[in-house]
């Protein structure tokens, strides 16, 4: 597991908080996604921010649906 060092992590939670999405924080910096997913999730609980998911996008709002599988 490779670890990254203070300063890259400082780098990317001001991206963050600029507004710069995950996949572009990690595209300039070269780490995974999931790790500045992990940062950002991690700065908002210090900062005791509450994410709520949007209500206004399409997708994320949806509700789930079943899927339907057919047996052969």
């Amino acid at each position: 597991m490779e670890q990254h060092s203070p300063s890259v992590r400082a780098q990317a939670v001001a991206l963050m908080n600029q507004g710069i999405p995950n996949r572009v924080v990690a595209a300039r910096l070269n780490i995974s996604r999931g790790t500045v997913g992990w940062w950002r999730s991690e700065d908002r609980k210090a900062r005791g921010v509450v994410h709520e998911q949007p209500t206004d996008c399409p997708r994320c709002a949806a509700p789930a649906t079943a899927t339907r599988t057919t047996s052969p």
